[in-house]
């Protein structure tokens, strides 16, 4: 691979430029705005007193710089400025962006931004599951076989802070989402693996073709020297690659290429072997010590709350798969630790979502697997009323409202089984995120 050469987009000294939405991309993308001298105002939900001070802005910016997204006097200012950062939670028909979307003013994702300034090469990873597990090992691997590596976007730290720090690696590598990719210009990789498509996020695509046409920007400026991953068995990977001028390698996921003994990893599942074998392909062409390479993916043992083996005391075997924000990824986590006697009990349940929440699709597959559903949450209490109306069911459930309440009345039932968390939907219905969920169930357990 080869670096990038770039000029910038702007002269970023005094530049006006809003960020909408105050996360950690955002707060990341006011940093490296400061240090190159734009001129900068943030935008974000609720009032500004509640979140100036609890967002740690007092030292970055004055208070006079910052505006409720709510508010009448930010619909007619937030046009004013020459350039928008945009938090991937925010959709881009967000009525603030009315106006600056009819003055064609340029609306960046923060990986966007980040990519102004970098000049290495990089290697981007997308699909709906396993992109976390996968970005995770590639990291591991390029660590072990010699190479230094920033790991960021979607997995934790955002890409600006490789442009503020510019720290002394060789490679980027970075896990993309949809709603980053919605709002990329120029952005780059010079490796991108796709990895799957599933119907997710029903709040903003209620088709799954418009799901997968916002991670597909993935490949927007890949040329003819870059090389793109794919899942070649997944219909709208497979036409949507064939039109790529790219060096490409497909991927079957049914029948993989043996890269690597199976038997030796110690994460679990077929799902995992499929990870693997995009992770190796990845880094082919990165010039790494070989053996050390798969010595590290054989001691790889998995991310936090993706299938994670929960250790406890209670006679039962648990795992964590609190990141399941969808069904495909708890149907995937069913098979990793099914068994032959059936006596798995699901946890599910979480945000309602909109599009696509539904167990019936899924009920048949679920059954075959599960003894019973242990339901909690905003979704828990919609799959209930909808299992209530099913004749002939092959499982029992029952709505517990909170991960508390499950794992102690399996305690106090002395349950032998296998408990599986993996809930199927977003946990912003009683956490702030998935990270929270999962050290919810595993205190819980412990």
């Amino acid at each position: 691979m080869v670096s990038q050469n770039k000029a910038l987009s702007f002269n970023y000294k005094n530049l006006k430029v809003a960020v909408f939405g105050l996360g950690v991309s955002g707060v990341s993308a006011l940093k490296l705005l400061l240090k190159h001298g734009a001129d900068v105002e943030v935008y974000n939900k609720g009032a500004v007193d509640e979140w100036y001070v609890s967002q740690g802005l007092t030292t970055l910016i004055a208070k006079d710089k910052c505006f409720s997204d709510s508010d009448a006097e930010s619909l007619k200012r937030i046009a004013h400025n020459q350039l928008i950062i945009l938090s991937p939670g925010i959709p881009r028909d967000h009525e603030l962006l009315n106006d600056v979307h009819q003055k064609k003013i340029p609306v960046w994702a923060e990986i966007e931004l980040g990519f102004e300034f970098c000049q290495l090469p990089i290697i981007a990873i997308t699909g709906t599951n396993g992109k976390t597990t996968t970005t995770t090992l590639v990291g591991e691997l390029i660590k072990a076989g010699g190479k230094k590596v920033f790991i960021g976007g979607n997995i934790g730290t955002p890409f600006c802070e490789y442009a503020r720090e510019l720290p002394d690696v060789d490679v980027v590598l970075l896990e993309l989402s949809s709603f980053q990719l919605e709002s990329i210009v120029r952005f780059r990789p010079n490796t991108a693996l796709f990895l799957n498509l599933f119907q997710n996020h029903g709040e903003r695509y209620t088709a799954i073709d418009d799901y997968g046409l916002a991670k597909a920007r993935i490949s927007l400026n890949m040329s003819a020297d870059d090389r793109l991953i794919y899942a070649s068995d997944y219909p709208f990977i497979k036409n949507w690659a064939e039109k790529l001028n790219v060096k490409k390698i497909p991927v079957d996921t049914e029948h993989l290429p043996h890269l690597f003994d199976p038997k030796k990893l110690k994460i679990p599942g077929h799902h995992n072997v499929i990870n693997a074998t995009f992770a190796l392909l990845a880094i082919e062409n990165l010039e790494l010590d070989q053996s050390k390479v798969l010595e590290a993916l054989y001691a790889f043992k998995g991310v936090h709350h993706r299938i994670e083996f929960v250790e406890n005391s209670w006679g039962f075997v648990a795992y964590d798969d609190a990141k399941s924000t969808n069904w495909d990824a708890t149907i995937t986590a069913l098979k990793a630790v099914e068994r032959s006697d059936k006596n798995v009990s699901l946890i599910l349940g979480g945000k309602k979502r909109g599009h696509g929440d539904s167990i019936i699709p899924y009920l048949q597959e679920i059954q075959s697997m599960a003894k019973e559903i242990c339901l909690i949450g905003e979704m828990g209490a919609e799959i209930e009323k909808e299992l209530l109306l099913q004749k002939n069911l092959n499982l029992s459930f029952r709505y517990l409202t909170t991960i508390e309440n499950v794992v102690e009345k399996l305690k106090s039932e002395k349950f032998t089984g296998t408990l599986l968390f993996s809930p199927a939907f977003p946990s912003f219905d009683q956490f702030k995120n998935y990270e929270e969920r999962g050290r919810a169930f595993q205190k819980a357990l412990n």
